[in-house]
């Protein structure tokens, strides 16, 4: 790789001083690095330039989030740099950052295939909003204290119904994330969402009973 793009979160990076470290490194064994430091959690309007071969994601999970849904469909590959607090979609860390970069750029990677799902939200028949996550979806109830009903389905079939306070779908990225945050009593956690490693095709469907559903991918049409 000789051409890389940075999307720096400047709450994470005070000054960008991380990621004119990075910029320098990269640049003074000749490759190209540009750089876009006003990421604002909408990341939907950068430019980024036709050659570049890698994306630098430096922040948290949540600007590794928002950077994926903007790549959907781009065919580059995005690598994490995590300034965040538990990091876990960001795979470098600062202490290896240098050997990281001269890997890049020597060719000397990888790339791992990610699923992400796409939520359509309709209202009266009519298609309101269209989602796409890398982690999960998480439907909720709004407002009301009470539980709600709902129907779950997969190519047309009706799978299961049952009243909840919410259900989740997830990808296998996102069944590491919020295990230890999804309940406000305290449960165990491998009832509702299992770990799964983060290439396989799988998703998961879970809620507040004792169930959980896999739902194997045969056809995939979009990921990063």
């Amino acid at each position: 790789m000789n051409n890389f793009f940075i999307i720096a979160n400047k709450q994470k990076d005070i000054n960008l001083e991380i990621t004119e470290q990075i910029r320098h490194h990269i640049s003074r064994l000749g490759a190209v690095c540009n750089i876009y430091d006003q990421y604002d959690r909408d990341v939907s309007s950068i430019d980024i330039p036709e050659e570049t071969q890698c994306i630098l994601v430096i922040g948290g999970d949540g600007t590794i989030l928002a950077a994926a849904r903007m790549l959907v469909g781009s065919n580059i590959p995005l690598l994490g740099i995590n300034l965040g607090t538990l990091g876990f979609l960001a795979d470098v860390n600062l202490a290896d950052l240098s050997k990281t970069l001269d890997l890049l750029l020597q060719d000397q990677y990888q790339v791992e295939n990610r699923i992400m799902l796409t939520a359509e939200v309709y209202k009266q028949g009519k298609k309101a909003a269209t989602y796409i996550a890398l982690n999960d979806f998480n439907i909720n109830r709004f407002g009301a204290s009470r539980v709600i009903g709902l129907k779950v389905g997969i190519n047309g079939s009706v799978i299961d119904r049952y009243r909840a306070d919410g259900v989740i779908v997830c990808t296998p990225t996102g069944s590491t994330g919020y295990n230890s945050i999804l309940f406000e009593e305290p449960v165990s956690i491998e009832a509702y969402k299992p770990f799964l490693y983060r290439t396989v095709r799988l998703i998961i469907r879970s809620h507040r009973e004792e169930a959980l559903s896999f739902f194997r991918l045969q056809d995939l049409s979009s990921g990063y």
